[in-house]
């Protein structure tokens, strides 16, 4: 399931991911795996950020998309996680930009690249600041990202940077 809505996120079919990461969910809910925070907090923050790129893809449906993503990001919060307070920011900031409030999605993105940043969650901390060059229009963030993920041998680092921080890009309001 991971593999599968990562893959989804990857190639910019957050709709797919988003429908086929639900339909499977009752399976892994009853397999217990949930119970495991490590798990946990990994899946719910997969499901919000499928949530986030269908409402992209879905305007129709994308206020109850966003309140699926809201909802997955409130019980990220509970957990005791070090990293968890920089996933919701990230998540957070989507939900701003697709309300259309870019201020807001900026800041929260710088907050959460720090946070990734504090915790060594290196390839997060580039996607964040990927996105903050893209919210601000400033290009020498973009290639400090492209170039680091580059050096970790990432081809693709937009790519990657939907993945991790779908729903943040400037056409979207």
């Amino acid at each position: 399931m991971l593999s599968q809505g990562q893959l989804a996120l990857y190639e910019g079919a957050g709709e797919r991911g988003w429908k086929d990461l639900t339909g499977s969910w009752p399976d892994l809910s009853a397999s217990f795996l949930l119970r495991v925070e490590g798990i946990r907090v990994v899946m719910l923050h997969l499901r919000a950020r499928c949530a986030l790129a269908a409402a992209i893809a879905s305007p129709g449906d994308r206020r109850d998309l966003i309140a699926a993503a809201e909802r997955d990001a409130r019980r990220i919060e509970r957990e005791h996680w070090a990293w968890r307070g920089p996933l919701v920011k990230l998540l957070h900031a989507a939900v701003a930009n697709l309300e259309g409030d870019r201020d807001a999605a900026a800041a929260l993105v710088k907050d959460a690249a720090n946070g990734f940043e504090r915790v060594k969650m290196g390839l997060y901390a580039a996607a964040a600041r990927r996105r903050l060059g893209e919210l601000t229009q400033d290009a020498g963030l973009v290639t400090l990202a492209d170039d680091w993920m580059r050096s970790e041998d990432i081809a693709a680092p937009e790519r990657m940077t939907r993945m991790l921080a779908p729903a943040l890009d400037l056409h979207f309001s």
